[in-house]
């Protein structure tokens, strides 16, 4: 039985590892379930981690700043810088 459990913490690891993600073209790559993803940029080295609930979605950017974004209305707010954006526009 401890064989088995070692044997499922090193497949989950797995899982979780960037052999795993899902990259985009701009080099951003997500891996996660269940409302809940990390993610990486290959070309800067950025990370985050964020979770979802209903329509939104909060994380926290590689800079350790709180930010949420909203798909219904597009809107996208960081905490920590005040940015703010809408369907991807800078506001």
């Amino acid at each position: 039985m401890k064989i088995v459990g070692i044997l499922i913490g090193a497949a989950t690891l797995l899982a979780s590892t960037s052999a795993f993600a899902k990259c985009d073209r701009y080099g951003n790559c997500y891996y996660g379930s269940g409302g809940y993803s990390s993610g990486y940029n290959s070309n800067t080295g950025s990370s985050w981690n964020s979770r979802s609930s209903g329509s939104t979605t909060y994380g926290t950017d590689s800079s350790g700043n709180s930010w949420s974004y909203n798909r219904n209305s597009g809107n996208y707010y960081n905490y920590g810088t005040g940015e703010t954006r809408h369907r991807g526009n800078r506001w």
